[in-house]
C-alpha cells in the first residue's frame, strides 16, 4: 500500500491554494455586494413587473422599496409612465420613480451663448482684385 508522506513541498502548495480559493471566494462576495446597490433601469422594473413569482401588489411593494433605496437611471415621461401603468406598476410605485427621477433642465431655461454684435463681412477691395487680376495676367 501507498503511504500519504507530508513533505513540506506539500504542505506549502495546498496553504498556496487555500489562500487562492479563499481570494477568489472574497472578490465574489464583494462583486456581488457591489452590483445590489446599482440603480434600476427601466428593463429592470418592467421585467419585474412581468414576473410570475409574485401577485402584483407585493411586487409593487418590493420594488417602490427599491426605487426608493436605489434610483433609477431613466426619466420619466408620460409615455413610460403610461407603459408602466398598463404593466401593472401601482401609484405606490410611480410616485416613487417619481420622487428618484433625474431632474432635467427645460431648453428655454438654458441661456443661448451669446450671439456676435456683427458678423465682420471680409473686406472687397475692388482696387486689390483688379491689381491681382493684372498680376495673373
Amino acid at each position: 500500500m501507498r503511504e500519504k508522506v507530508l513533505t513540506r513541498a506539500n504542505v506549502e502548495n495546498f496553504v498556496v491554494v487555500l489562500m487562492i480559493l479563499l481570494l477568489l471566494a472574497c472578490a465574489s462576495v464583494l462583486r456581488v455586494r457591489a452590483q445590489s446597490r446599482q440603480q434600476l433601469s427601466l428593463a429592470d422594473i418592467l421585467i419585474a413587473l412581468r414576473s410570475k413569482k409574485a401577485d402584483i401588489g407585493e411586487k409593487n411593494k418590493i420594488l417602490a422599496d427599491a426605487v426608493k433605496e436605489r434610483g433609477i437611471t431613466f426619466t420619466l415621461t408620460p409615455e413610460i409612465e403610461k407603459e408602466l401603468g398598463t404593466t401593472g406598476a401601482g401609484t405606490d410605485l410611480i410616485s416613487a420613480i417619481r420622487q428618484k427621477a433625474p431632474v432635467l433642465v427645460a431648453l428655454a431655461d438654458v441661456k443661448a451663448p451669446a450671439e456676435k454684435e456683427k458678423e465682420t463681412k471680409p473686406v472687397e477691395d475692388f482696387a486689390f482684385f483688379r491689381t491681382r487680376a493684372l498680376a495673373e495676367l
